[in-house]
């Protein structure tokens, strides 16, 4: 059925299996019907769980949540890499709750390792467990995620892995991507990490903010900040905002090394009164997107 999977008549999600059969069809355009509950998803692949939809492919359609819920998705494999591998086309109004992920790749995503296309109003809550370059969206962003959210618990996986290196709530690292309008909550352990993001490289984060906790996976080193574990070279920030108090930080970046320190903006740490305050978030705009 040629008409099927396009825009114009989009597949039909509407349950767990039909979203791992999406890795039959990675270019197809999809909805999702109705609220899906994956604990099912615990016995499958003897143990490993949902299987990334597209891990060297790529997955290219759109994928339309219509704001419903997966809630229980389970996965634990050396290759679980986030729900949908390689990203590079579409996701938007998808809500995954209460995942439980343990990741034992050098790169770990929730939704997705790479992200080339477009994430947007989109949530994910849950655990994930990882080492390397970890994240909730994307182990690594060079794409677009934007009005979304993440309430993480993003933590070391058993001694022989190491913990997390560069790790955010939204994105491990973004490089040469954008992120806007997200806020992270939770907490992190990660040897560079940050609420948002771990590792930010030529990208931009704007008028975002995070109230995650931010500790520290390594004895020998701290380089961890409220926002951003490191601003790295050519990356920005624009009128984006971390809460002291909750992140147990005071400073937005861990390190900028290879890069201004002015493109780190301390002054943009809020206590927890002030982060409260809808005064306190210059340039995000309140009528239209918060």
């Amino acid at each position: 059925n040629y008409s099927l999977g396009t825009p114009g008549n989009p597949a039909k999600i509407t349950n767990c299996q039909e979203l791992q059969d999406v890795r039959n069809h990675l270019r197809w355009h999809y909805t999702i019907e109705n609220d899906i509950d994956c604990s099912e998803t615990r016995s499958w692949n003897n143990g490993a769980g949902f299987i990334a939809i597209a891990n060297n492919a790529g997955f290219t359609g759109k994928i339309d949540g219509q704001n419903h819920i997966i809630s229980n998705l389970y996965m634990s494999s050396d290759s679980s890499r986030g729900v949908f591998g390689q990203m590079q086309g579409t996701i938007t109004g998808l809500n995954l709750k209460d995942v439980d992920f343990a990741c034992y790749s050098t790169y770990c995503g929730v939704l997705t390792n790479v992200n080339f296309g477009t994430i947007e109003k989109s949530s994910i809550t849950g655990k994930l467990a990882c080492s390397g370059k970890c994240g909730g969206f994307a182990s690594q962003n060079s794409g677009t995620i934007s009005q979304s959210w993440a309430d993480l618990e993003i933590s070391s996986l058993d001694s022989g892995y190491g913990g997390p290196g560069y790790a955010g709530l939204i994105a491990g690292q973004s490089y040469s991507g954008t992120i806007s309008n997200c806020y992270a909550k939770g907490q992190i352990v990660a040897s560079q990490g940050g609420g948002l993001v771990g590792l930010n490289e030529s990208s931009n984060i704007s008028n975002s903010y995070s109230v995650a906790k931010v500790g520290n996976s390594s004895q020998w080193q701290d380089a961890n900040g409220g926002l951003i574990g490191w601003q790295y070279q050519g990356a920005s920030q624009t009128n984006s905002y971390w809460n002291k108090e909750t992140s147990g930080r005071n400073i937005m970046c861990g390190s900028t090394q290879y890069n201004s320190p002015e493109s780190c903006n301390d002054d943009n740490g809020l206590t927890d009164a002030q982060s409260k305050r809808w005064a306190s978030y210059q340039g995000f705009d309140f009528e239209g997107i918060w």
